[in-house]
């Protein structure tokens, strides 16, 4: 009977324990009552094309103070605490659900609040907030600059140029180090950091791509799912009527070195059996070459591949020679890729100690195609699509 007793308590005991443990509490305060009565949203952090946010709870912040608690009915989240649109405020903070008792402060109405309390909290704040911060105030007024200026249709090369020049490098470099190493942490919570990698996503180098590599695979496919979703939205916004370019563009500063009608730079490649090999010992006695930057994981990359194919096969004898480049880092993943895809042209990858070739070139994003004479003259820079076609076309027919 007595072990019966005890074991009815241990049970009832450990009950409580998990159920303990599930529990959170957020305390926040704000710097003055001038918000008093506007209702604040407790959300979840999704992809933008899921929603973005998926609303908690809401509570209403009486005076300067407001007190939440919550079960967390899964793993850790990322989240957010925002204001209704009514209210003046809008800048949205972002914590951590989980288990505990989590402090927040807002100490001025225009900036994100700094969060603590909990471990992934604390580590949050500490490896992507404070960073965030910190870049905001210096990158902020930049952008709000360009936009005026663009929207006004006074905005330059020069002052694109000028916009790169002034935008803290250094401290994204280690904005980005910092975001890894909290990535490389918490890699066991999946609901944290897919938010935070989808903006890397179609950037001609992703610092994270391992990162997704190890993620459960219905974490990838969301990601993957979510970029294509992406990619169809940027091709129907600019099949929409009243659609400007000018605004909805990136102003693509392009190296005078790398500007059409400047010589070709020249880099080392490696192919998938290992053999590395100079682009200068490929243009001697081509008509043409066509650089196409890809990745494995990237959609419209694949997409464009039968295209790019097309064009091998129509002018493979005829000296066109198209030269993959992928920015992959996994080999295994770039080749089982160029088996799938059936991509029967030369492929290379960056050769590991030396300058990425997307780098060489200037690529920021992907899919990307150089096209170079065979005298070694660069002549068209991001072309796509029916136009790379087009191009291609009228080069060979020279």
């Amino acid at each position: 009977m007595k072990r019966i007793l005890f074991s009815f308590f241990w049970l009832a005991t450990l009950s409580v324990n998990v159920f303990s443990q599930e529990r959170f509490t957020i305390h926040a305060d704000f710097p003055d009552d001038s918000n008093s009565g506007h209702v604040i949203y407790i959300s979840k952090r999704i992809l933008p094309y899921e929603g973005l946010y998926e609303t908690i709870d809401s509570v209403t912040l009486s005076g300067t103070h407001f007190y939440y608690e919550g079960q967390l009915k899964g793993e850790p989240f990322l989240g957010v605490i925002g204001f209704d649109r009514t209210a003046p405020y809008r800048n949205n903070t972002n914590f951590v659900a989980e288990p505990g008792e989590i402090r927040v402060i807002v100490s001025e109405w225009e900036k994100a609040g700094t969060v603590s309390g909990t471990r992934l909290n604390d580590d949050y704040q500490t490896h992507i907030s404070d960073f965030q911060i910190r870049m905001n105030e210096i990158v902020q007024p930049l952008i709000n600059e360009r936009k005026a200026k663009l929207q006004a249709r006074n905005w330059t090369t020069d002052d694109e140029a000028e916009y790169g020049r002034r935008l803290p490098k250094d401290l994204q470099s280690q904005a980005v180090r910092s975001e890894g190493e909290f990535m490389k942490k918490y890699l066991d919570f999946p609901e944290v950091l897919t938010p935070l990698l989808w903006t890397y996503m179609n950037r001609e180098f992703n610092p994270f791509e391992h990162v997704i590599d190890r993620l459960p695979e219905v974490y990838q496919k969301r990601l993957y799912a979510h970029q294509a979703r992406m990619n169809r939205g940027v091709e129907e916004l600019r099949k929409s009527p009243g659609y400007d370019p000018t605004l909805h563009e990136p102003v693509e500063i392009i190296p005078e070195n790398l500007k059409p009608g400047e010589p070709f730079v020249d880099f080392t490649g490696k192919a998938p059996d290992g053999q590395q090999k100079l682009l200068s010992e490929i243009i001697p006695d081509k008509k043409l070459i066509l650089l196409d930057f890809w990745a494995s994981w990237c959609g419209p990359c694949i997409k464009e591949m039968p295209l790019i194919a097309g064009l091998h096969e129509k002018y493979k004898d005829q000296g066109l020679v198209v030269i993959g480049i992928s920015s992959d880092t996994d080999e295994q993943k770039w080749m089982r890729a160029i088996d799938q895809n059936r991509m029967e042209w030369l492929q290379f990858i960056s050769v590991k100690g030396k300058e990425r070739i997307g780098t060489l070139y200037s690529v920021k994003f992907i899919p990307y195609t150089v096209i170079i004479d065979g005298d070694g003259t660069i002549l068209a820079r991001n072309l796509r699509g029916e136009e790379l076609v087009a191009r291609i076309d009228a080069l060979m027919a020279r």
